[in-house]
C-alpha cells in the first residue's frame, strides 16, 4: 500500500513538472511573439524570394525537340512567339457553323418567363456572394 502511495505521489509530481515546463514555454512563447511581432521579418523575406524565384522564367524551350534556353535576349522572342501564336484566333469554317445552326434551330428554347426567374436566381447567387466576401 505504501509504494503505491509513493507510485501516485511521483505521478503527480512528474505531472506538477510537465504543467510547470507547459507553463514556461507558454511564457517564452508570448515573450518571442511580442519582440518578434505576428510574423518575423525573416519569415517574410524568405516567402519573399521564394515567390519571386517561382514567378521568375529562367528559361524556356523554343519547342520540344530543342535545348531550354537563357538569357533576356532569347527568352523574348522565343515568348512573344508562343502568345502571338496563343492568341491568334483560328479558322472556322463557316460551311460546318451553318450546320451546326441548322441542327439547333428547333431545339427548346426557354421562354421569356423562365428566362427571367433564370436571370433573378443567378443575380441573387451574385449578390449573396458579394455580400459574404
Amino acid at each position: 500500500m505504501m509504494e503505491c502511495l509513493k507510485e501516485m505521489g511521483s505521478y503527480q509530481q512528474i505531472a506538477a513538472l510537465q504543467q510547470e515546463l507547459s507553463d514556461i514555454l507558454a511564457l517564452k512563447a508570448s515573450v518571442r511573439w511580442q519582440v518578434s511581432g505576428e510574423t518575423s521579418v525573416k519569415y517574410l523575406r524568405n516567402l519573399y524570394r521564394q515567390r519571386t524565384v517561382e514567378q521568375h522564367t529562367n528559361t524556356l524551350r523554343p519547342n520540344e525537340s530543342s535545348d531550354p534556353v537563357k538569357g533576356i535576349e532569347q527568352l523574348l522572342p522565343i515568348a512573344q512567339q508562343f502568345y502571338q501564336t496563343l492568341y491568334t484566333a483560328d479558322p472556322v469554317d463557316d460551311h460546318q457553323v451553318d450546320l451546326y445552326l441548322d441542327s439547333i434551330r428547333d431545339a427548346p428554347h426557354l421562354n421569356d418567363d423562365h428566362t427571367d426567374l433564370l436571370w433573378n436566381r443567378s443575380l441573387l447567387k451574385k449578390l449573396s456572394k458579394e455580400q459574404h466576401e
